[in-house]
C-alpha cells in the first residue's frame, strides 16, 4: 500500500479518536456525518467508552493503539443505533498509536478513501 493511502487511512481515527460520544453525534451537520453514521463506532473497553473506530473493510476497523491498550478487555464497538458488538484487537502498532479491530463482516460499512488530496481551507 502506498505510504500516503497509510496515513489516509489513519486520519479519520484522529479526528475521532477522543470521542466519548457517539461518533455520529460528534459528526452531526458537518461533511463527516456520512462516514460517522455508518462507518464509525465508539470503542468499549472495560464498559467504558475509550475513543472511536472507523471500519476500512469488511470486517476490519483502525482505531488508536491506546485505546485498546493495557489489556483492556472485553472490547465492543457500539454503533449510531446504541447496539454494542464484541471486537477482537488483532493488530497493536503503539510506534504510531494504531490498532486494527476485528469487527463482525456488515457491521460497519467501510469508509471510502479521497480521490484525491484533500485542499487546504
Amino acid at each position: 500500500m502506498h505510504p500516503s493511502r497509510r496515513s489516509m487511512l489513519a486520519l479519520p481515527t484522529l479526528g475521532l479518536g477522543a470521542c466519548a460520544a457517539l461518533p455520529a453525534e460528534q459528526a452531526m451537520g458537518t461533511p463527516a456525518e456520512g462516514v460517522a453514521r455508518h462507518s464509525a463506532a465508539s470503542v468499549i473497553a472495560n464498559g467504558v467508552p475509550t475513543g472511536a473506530a472507523v471500519a476500512v473493510a469488511p470486517g476490519l476497523a483502525v482505531t488508536n493503539a491506546h485505546v485498546v491498550r493495557a489489556g483492556a478487555r472485553p472490547l465492543q464497538l457500539r454503533g449510531a443505533d446504541g447496539g454494542e458488538i464484541p471486537v477482537l484487537a488483532v493488530r497493536e502498532v503503539p510506534r504510531h498509536d494504531l490498532a486494527l479491530l476485528e469487527i463482525p463482516r456488515g457491521a460497519l460499512r467501510p469508509a471510502r478513501l479521497a480521490a484525491r488530496e484533500p485542499r487546504a481551507g
